[in-house]
């Protein structure tokens, strides 16, 4: 995985080179849509979601035993059984997570947790999320992208005006966490005429992130209305193993809230200028990872991030990757483009050659050519600071890499190619990055 964390990113092909390397999540065949992280970059007019912390915001009490629950600030890696306390939605909750569950995407306002066994979305999970504005229900196969406004957050509209055939159960009134919710089940009839991207959408977060639901497929979902926050939403998907859905059910009753706070995606700016993983449109880009660079796209594009990485996602399998690497797998320092060529060919089944030079944002950057295993897989070979040991570069198939001098070490960029088929167009845009790199 080229990608400092593995990402679920949506439709198309961003999904199968991404997901591919997160372990237990890597289906990627048609309908296994069930929560993504948008890779369009078309983006729908946004509901207004304040984010204003309320003085009526819901509660619940702390749980005992609070105290004892560790943080999960893991993604994409098996759990230890145990309490732990999740804070990524901004509504904080614990958890006790029973043997044999994996944490998939833990960022940007989405947690999922999975079935070790669990191969994609939809396939054996527990998604958590906020909403910002929901499908239209009158055609709610019509993908929230392709939308002139969202509809608002309000369930009983939606619910009342969806076609039939989509929920099968409820909705009736429960209890999750500590706090009142809507539940209801769903389950899509493969008969059902689907979109392009996914079947049946539901609720997404600015197109961060969404839920949806794909055929043939039994779903639960609470929803908790967040009074003058954004909603909570949870969504059960049995991946056609109707025993998980009281595996999760399990795991939900050891759920408590402590609060509905302000939704960690914010309900107006520029995403990517905050560092969140977004639609960018073409034109000049500014992302706050390093030192802060800019550059210029010529067409709209996904790019994710992480602290010290950002990675371009064309309609492609490959990508481009721009981060400021500081350190190896081995723990020497990355400071020359020699010292990046050892730590690769150090790295067991990978090579890295320089092939010539070239210049970025006004220095001779040194052009490596890099080759990995057969998958975006394996350990991190490179880390910037702000990274742990399991958020750093790893190596794609095959690709080029240009490491350029800063005053504050070296940054780099890659075009990184999973499928040779996208060679040409992960080159060129590796060329618009490399033409119009400012950094700092």
């Amino acid at each position: 995985m080229a990608t400092f964390r593995c990402k679920l990113l949506g439709p198309g092909l961003a999904v199968a080179l991404l997901a591919s390397s997160c372990g237990g999540s890597t289906d990627t065949s048609e309908g296994a849509t069930e929560v993504e992280s948008e890779s369009t970059a078309t983006q729908a007019t946004e509901v207004s979601d304040t984010t204003e912390t309320a003085n009526t915001e819901p509660e619940a009490s702390a749980p005992a035993g609070d105290a004892e629950a560790q943080v999960l600030e893991l993604e994409f890696s098996a759990l230890e059984p145990g309490a732990y306390l999740v804070e990524t939605i901004g509504a904080p909750f614990t958890v006790t997570i029973p043997n044999g569950f994996w944490v998939q995407p833990n960022a940007n306002g989405l947690t999922v947790l999975t079935d070790k066994d669990s191969r994609g979305p939809g396939d054996r999970d527990i998604v958590f999320l906020r909403s910002s504005g929901m499908s239209d229900p009158a055609e709610p196969s019509v993908w929230f992208g392709d939308l002139d406004e969202l509809f608002p957050n309000d369930l009983d509209a939606w619910l009342a005006g969806i076609p039939d055939g989509i929920v099968s159960a409820g909705p009736s009134m429960a209890t999750l966490g500590g706090l009142e919710a809507t539940t209801f089940d769903v389950f899509v009839d493969p008969s059902t005429e689907c979109s392009e991207e996914e079947c049946i959408s539901f609720a997404t977060n600015r197109l961060v992130n969404w839920a949806g639901f794909a055929t043939d497929i039994n779903y639960r979902v609470f929803w908790i209305d967040g009074d003058d926050e954004s909603p909570v939403v949870v969504v059960i998907g049995d991946g056609g193993d109707e025993t998980f859905l009281d595996t999760a059910a399990g795991v939900l009753e050891s759920v408590e809230f402590m609060s509905i706070g302000p939704n960690p995606i914010p309900s107006e700016g520029n995403l990517w200028e905050l560092g969140i993983e977004s639609p960018v449109p073409a034109g000049s880009v500014t992302l706050p990872i390093g030192p802060g660079v800019t550059f210029e796209i010529s067409d709209d594009l996904f790019i994710a991030q992480r602290p010290g990485w950002a990675g371009l996602f064309p309609e492609a399998a490959g990508e481009v990757d721009i981060f400021f690497p500081t350190t190896a797998h081995d723990g020497s320092v990355t400071d020359s483009p020699e010292a990046v060529i050892d730590a690769i060919n150090s790295a067991e089944g990978h090579s890295a050659e320089a092939t010539g030079t070239r210049i970025v944002a006004g220095v001779e950057a040194t052009e490596i050519a890099i080759t990995g295993p057969g998958s975006f897989s394996g350990d991190a070979i490179l880390n910037p600071d702000e990274a742990t040991d399991v958020d750093g570069w790893r190596s794609p198939p095959s690709g080029i890499m240009w490491v350029i001098p800063t005053d504050g070490g070296i940054a780099v960029v890659t075009a990184e190619f999973g499928e040779a088929s996208a060679t040409e167009l992960v080159t060129a845009l590796a060329g618009e990055v490399l033409d119009s790199l400012s950094i700092g």
